[in-house]
């Protein structure tokens, strides 16, 4: 409800992948209660939810026929809720999920040229080149550690090779 707050004109939100998971701490105190499952019983993921309540789409009841709300953390902003529209139906997978949306999106472009990422379109002409270098950079850093550890085997191949013939002149 923070984003809804914030951004009462938004029309277009998508998301995916949402998980409580990745921003969970070590040093939380027993194990938080989140809302996993569609507190409306009706399938709906995270993200869907997640869109509804960002774009101001009032939530059906729970099963037992209670109201399911989202207030804002600053009760100035209450009033917003009592605002929230009915949905006239519910929103097709590419109207709240980036990935769906990505791919139901016509770009005759290669994956690389639509976007870095697989998600978010390039927004300038340099990206390409930027990603090429990137692939670049990660190549030379990747054949200067075979080089370090082909080295250092060898280093060691010799080591052993000089500690043996030592043990051997022993007397």
């Amino acid at each position: 409800m923070t984003l809804r707050c914030a951004a009462r004109r938004l029309r277009v939100c998508r998301a995916s992948f949402l998980a409580y998971d990745h921003y969970l701490r070590e040093d939380m105190p027993g194990e938080p209660e989140f809302d996993l499952s569609d507190p409306c019983d009706i399938g709906r993921t995270i993200s869907q939810r997640f869109v509804e309540v960002v774009t101001g789409i009032s939530q059906p009841n729970t099963p037992a026929g209670d109201a399911v709300e989202y207030l804002p953390r600053d009760p100035r902003d209450d009033h917003l809720v009592s605002r929230l529209p009915q949905p006239a139906r519910i929103l097709d997978m590419v109207e709240y999920d980036s990935n769906a949306y990505q791919l139901a999106v016509a770009n005759p472009t290669s994956q690389w040229q639509k976007s870095i990422d697989g998600v978010f379109n390039n927004c300038n002409s340099n990206t390409l080149d930027e990603l090429h270098y990137i692939a670049e950079t990660a190549c030379q850093g990747m054949n200067e550690i075979h080089r370090r550890r082909s080295d250092s085997m060898a280093n060691e191949y010799a080591d052993n090779l000089l500690n043996i013939s030592n043990v051997d002149d022993a007397p």
